[in-house]
């Protein structure tokens, strides 16, 4: 599946930033995606489930970046017990 991730900011209709994802994961799911501060820095950064086997599953993450003003991408982490 491809996903096109529009990123806007909060009370405003102008997109910002679009995500381009490629995905084994349906992202209209609930949980899919998420707003969590995963670098401890105060700002939200985005994670996107990407897939999983078992009781495992693969997240991709993008951190803000605070002189920018969007999201990086960083890398891929795993999850055990689903998340």
């Amino acid at each position: 599946m491809h996903y096109e991730l529009d990123i806007q900011r909060e009370n405003s209709n102008d997109v910002v930033q679009t995500i381009s994802v490629r995905n084994g994961v349906d992202l209209n799911k609930p949980g899919g995606i998420h707003l969590l501060d995963l670098n401890a820095d105060g700002f939200e950064d985005l994670r996107v489930w990407g897939g999983g086997a078992q009781d495992k599953r693969w997240y991709k993450i993008w951190l803000f970046d605070v002189a920018t003003g969007k999201f990086v991408w960083s890398h891929t982490t795993e999850s055990g017990s689903g998340g």
